[in-house]
């Protein structure tokens, strides 16, 4: 299809930021009295549009799935090109198509597939039974590479994980060009890696882990797996994430790494915002495309939070980050 001008999707982009969801108002919804307020809420920011039913926390998978709808649409109108909107997308299709082997092999319902992404989950389900002729190429290594592991015995969730994460991240570096969007994908790799050598006591299955890509050395990670934290904090003072590597450090002293994990997984968005001034080239939109992909996984949190009875402290030290305003 052709595509719109930059400057016209920049302009249309700008003019409907508002009606993302701010933190503020994700706030106001983690401090509702109860559950069906929260609905009331979120049915006020028109999250999911007018014919989305709003009535209980039990519909948040509907109303999900149909604001996932609208942003598709919108991003089949007005993404820059084909490849930013694949590239977009991408984290949703890597997941359904490692679910669709474990589904075929462990005999899962369909429970945990998430919102199809560029390419529709049947596609996956296909080729997790041996149909790969429509794969994509992303797709066939990791999917014959686990497919192989299941059918020798050796498939172990870690084994998974690894593979797709590896198979997701080569994918995201082979097509994003962007050099703001390539330093956040950079970022989120030097994480994930920081992550496991905080994880690992064995620099061997450590490095197995390891995603290609970072910014990181395999010396430095070497470092924070041995303990030697001062020099591994006076190696990476000039990275950008620095200050979370050095809260991963802490954590583990401590015993645990959840306040480390929550942080990195809104590094990236926290990275796009500090450019959400700028008016040139796709930039505009790719903030926006993360805003948004932040919206729909802290609704997700909020409404299954305050169903769960979480107290509201705990929802909010939960969220991603999110629109600014």
């Amino acid at each position: 299809m052709e595509r719109k001008n930059i400057v016209y999707i920049n302009g249309y982009v700008k003019s409907i930021e508002k009606y993302l969801i701010t933190r503020e108002a994700f706030c106001r919804m983690a401090d509702a009295a109860d559950e069906n307020e929260t609905m009331k809420l979120l049915a006020e920011t028109g999250f999911g549009g007018e014919n989305a039913a709003v009535s209980s926390a039990i519909d948040v998978e509907e109303i999900i799935a149909a604001e996932w709808k609208r942003f598709k649409d919108f991003l089949t109108e007005y993404a820059p090109s084909e490849k930013f909107a694949v590239a977009a997308l991408a984290v949703n299709d890597f997941h359904n198509a490692e679910y669709a082997i474990r589904q075929k092999y462990l005999k899962l319902d369909d429970g945990a597939f998430v919102e199809d992404g560029y390419y529709p989950r049947e596609l996956f389900i296909k080729a997790a039974n041996g149909h790969t002729e429509e794969l994509p190429k992303q797709f066939l290594s990791p999917v014959k590479d686990v497919c192989a592991l299941f059918e020798k015995g050796e498939a172990t969730g870690e084994k998974i994980d690894i593979i797709f994460l590896k198979a997701y991240y080569a994918f995201m570096l082979s097509t994003v060009k962007t050099p703001a969007w390539r330093n956040c994908v950079a970022a989120e790799i030097d994480l994930k890696n920081v992550s496991s050598a905080l994880r690992y006591s064995d620099e061997k299955k450590a490095e197995k882990a390891y995603i290609d890509g970072g910014r990181l050395s395999k010396a430095v990670l070497k470092l924070i797996v041995k303990k030697a934290d001062g020099k591994a904090l006076e190696k990476t003072v000039q990275s950008p994430c620095f200050d979370l590597i050095k809260l991963g450090i802490e954590g583990r002293r401590e015993g645990t790494l959840a306040l480390f994990e929550r942080e990195a997984e809104s590094f990236s968005m926290k990275m796009m915002k500090t450019l959400r001034f700028e008016t040139e080239g796709v930039i505009p939109m790719l903030v926006y495309v993360n805003y948004k992909l932040n919206e729909i996984k802290n609704v997700r949190i909020v409404v299954s939070l305050k169903a769960a009875g979480l107290d509201k402290e705990t929802i909010k030290g939960r969220l991603r980050e999110c629109y600014a305003g």
